[in-house]
């Protein structure tokens, strides 16, 4: 009698993968289709394998968007105290940082959805160290990249949502009659585009790390608490 006939599966390759080509093909999709598109099975079906041989290498979708934003994040060079001033050196650091992230669209957000990896606590550290080379103190620093990683997150988000809007969509959100200011500066709201605004936010940013090294070292520095600033008000009405 013959043998009875066996069910075929669904995956007959078995070759090897490394996390290497996972995450270039990852990039792949990404840049072809958007994160939208990612996921372990998309990965399979292009590379010809089963998922569960990606798996093996990569746990889940977290793991993977972290392991791309450090495949992303380790083209970007620190630039040295031989580039130029601290200023510079930390308009430099955004520039490079800024380009290595365009050739993946839309990873600007998906860096703030994932723990710190690997890559970004070395970038995080070289923003901070640009600031003590400048002669910031430790708290000066600590404050100075507080307000540089909540601008980084913020410019994110923006423009996650530019991004997604065309100019042309964003003319048409037009403000109520209950508030007039913002009716007024609609027409230079619509036309702001992303390279606008870092441009304009960088030198805010910049003009503000000057402020706080000067507050910092006056002779009222930059209050601790909100009750000690509560407290300086109230000397302050006192005494005039």
């Amino acid at each position: 009698m013959p043998e009875p006939a066996t069910r075929e599966p669904r995956w007959v390759n078995t070759r090897s993968l490394d996390a290497s080509e996972i995450v270039r093909t990852a990039r792949e999709i990404v840049v072809a289709e958007g994160f939208a598109a990612l996921s372990m099975r998309a990965i399979a079906r292009k590379l010809d394998v089963s998922p569960m041989a990606a798996y093996r290498h990569v746990g889940n979708k977290t793991s993977l968007i972290a392991l791309i934003v450090d495949d992303v994040l380790a083209a970007v060079e620190v630039p040295g105290p031989e580039f130029g001033s601290w200023e510079d050196r930390l308009l430099e650091l955004g520039r490079r940082s800024d380009e290595s992230m365009a050739a993946c669209p839309g990873i600007e957000r998906e860096v703030f959805s994932v723990r710190p990896t690997e890559q970004g606590w070395r970038l995080m550290d070289a923003y901070v160290q640009i600031l003590l080379d400048a002669g910031f103190s430790d708290r000066e620093a600590a404050l100075g990249f507080s307000v540089l990683h909540a601008h980084a997150l913020g410019r994110a988000a923006l423009e996650s949502t530019l991004t997604r809007q065309p100019a042309a969509k964003r003319k048409k959100i037009r403000p109520p009659a209950t508030a007039p200011a913002m009716q007024r500066i609609q027409p230079q709201w619509a036309e702001l585009h992303r390279a606008d605004f870092r441009g304009f936010a960088s030198e805010v940013v910049i003009a503000g790390l000057h402020e706080l090294r000067r507050i910092e070292r006056s002779e009222h520095p930059w209050p601790k608490t909100a009750s000690s600033a509560t407290a300086r008000k109230s000397s302050s009405r006192r005494t005039s």
